[in-house]
């Protein structure tokens, strides 16, 4: 074990951020060695005279960044190039046991049949067609099919003119960005975020910048406001929101009509493009007006059937009302080419045959069922979600930080994703774990995974120990 102890005397911002940037420049100056195990999180504490919180966050920062890996029982070490531990935000390893509340897939068991689907597009008679190359903006009848997917399960009002295809949903958002700004463009997201895109984008060139979210009653956070949107746009230059108006990804906010009306106009104000991505807005029962309707000059919208039921196909859909479609078809072939003919023939054949309306159907019964099992065993703490919402969002008891509880359900055999996976770092001001409805089968399973995260909450939040992870 290396003796090491960051100099973070006189370091601005966050003290856990300053010792993952210390760790960070130590591993790429060779100071620290691929395979390094260091100091114990108390131990270190200690040393540098902080709380047990501070360096538990900084340990999760640096696995995030892929810097270290935590394994159980045994401590911390640092990674080499092809060790870095795999991202709760990507399907796990095979052969993991754990129990699954950080992996956002919703309840595969319910996807429609695949290989019906496959021996129906294997008697189209011009099957060959599909097995070669198709204009990179896709075929005019997958374009079809997305345009119908959008306007009938998100409310749009698009043509297949105004309707291109891309593999899967965080596809479209990386044309989209590239398509839509230059490298440098300020774009605004909300305070918690995506957290692909925190990575991505930062990583594209781009320059992201939270913008403030209203408070709702009882605290938690709402839509953008749409003064800050203005400010930042007179003082910063915003030139674009990254937005998800209905079951916003992890605070599970939907906006009401008359939020999305005062975001739109300080847009439209402003000349902000927005790039509206929505992928849980087919399993609500009653939906808002989209931005592809109310700022249709300015709005390119996202539809996506991998959250529905086919994560397989990765097939998606960037819709681009009154907006010019060709530097968008270009980067899909500078990026891709083509997005699957075979998976959007696919996908058409699924549309045409009513295979989606049944599996949401069948979904948003599954989704009321485990929704109501969260409000039962958590009762006593405060969720935020719906019984239409395949995610829900878990605020943590004053002074109890989600890394800490997040380590520990991972030690018992839960997976969960802590609030760090979406703020970027010189922002972190939330506490708050994000928790998927629908990734475990076994109903069972899924109440047992609740029932550790509710013991975890109750122990960390009492006491002298919660005070101890106050960072």
């Amino acid at each position: 074990m290396t003796m090491w102890v960051p100099d973070i005397e006189g370091a601005e911002g966050p003290k856990y951020l300053a010792i993952a940037e210390m760790l960070a420049r130590d591993v790429a100056d060779g100071r620290l060695q691929p395979g390094e195990k260091l100091p114990p999180q108390r131990e270190l504490a200690y040393q540098l005279g902080v709380t047990l919180g501070t360096i538990s966050r900084a340990y999760a920062e640096a696995e995030r960044r892929k810097l270290v890996k935590g394994e159980t029982g045994r401590g911390t070490f640092v990674c080499a190039n092809e060790d870095a531990p795999p991202s709760p935000l990507t399907p796990p390893v095979d052969g993991s046991s754990n129990l699954d509340l950080a992996r956002n897939f919703a309840f595969a068991a319910l996807n429609p049949d695949l290989g019906a689907a496959m021996m129906a597009v294997a008697r189209l008679p011009d099957l060959a067609s599909l097995n070669a190359y198709v204009p990179s903006e896709g075929l005019e009848h997958h374009r079809r099919a997305g345009a119908e997917f959008f306007n009938a399960h998100y409310g749009g009002d698009v043509t297949a003119q105004q309707t291109l295809v891309t593999c899967g949903a965080q596809h479209g958002i990386k044309v989209l960005i590239n398509g839509l700004f230059e490298r440098g463009d300020v774009i605004g997201v909300d305070e918690l975020c995506y957290p692909s895109l925190l990575d991505s984008a930062v990583h594209d060139g781009y320059r992201l910048m939270p913008i403030s979210n209203l408070r709702k009653s009882d605290g938690s956070l709402g839509a953008m406001d749409p003064e800050a949107i203005g400010d930042a746009a007179k003082r910063y230059g915003l030139r674009g929101l990254f937005i998800m108006p209905s079951v916003q990804n992890p605070t599970t906010h939907t906006m009401t009509l008359a939020e999305r009306v005062a975001i739109a106009e300080a847009c439209g104000a402003h000349g902000v493009k927005i790039i509206e991505d929505d992928p849980y807005t087919p399993f609500l029962s009653e939906k808002a007006a989209p931005f592809s309707q109310l700022l249709p000059e300015l709005t390119a919208s996202i539809s996506s059937m991998s959250k529905v039921m086919a994560p397989g196909l990765r097939v998606g859909f960037v819709h681009l009302p009154m907006m010019r479609t060709a530097g968008i078809r270009n980067f899909i072939g500078e990026s891709v080419w083509m997005a699957s003919p075979v998976a959007a023939e696919i996908a058409c054949y699924w549309a045409r045959s009513g295979a989606i309306a049944d599996t949401l159907s069948a979904k948003r019964t599954a989704l009321a069922q485990r929704y109501s099992m969260l409000q039962r065993v958590l009762a006593g703490f405060s969720v935020k979600g719906g019984a239409e919402k395949p995610f829900a969002w878990v605020s943590m008891p004053e002074g109890v930080s989600s890394v800490m509880v997040q380590e520990h359900l991972r030690g018992r055999g839960v997976d969960i994703l802590a609030s760090h996976y979406f703020q970027l770092p010189e922002r972190h001001r939330h506490e708050g774990l994000r928790l998927s409805l629908g990734n475990i089968a076994r109903d069972e399973d899924f109440e047992r995974a609740l029932m550790i995260l509710g013991e975890a909450l109750e122990t960390f939040g009492s006491g002298s120990r919660g005070r101890e992870l106050m960072g």
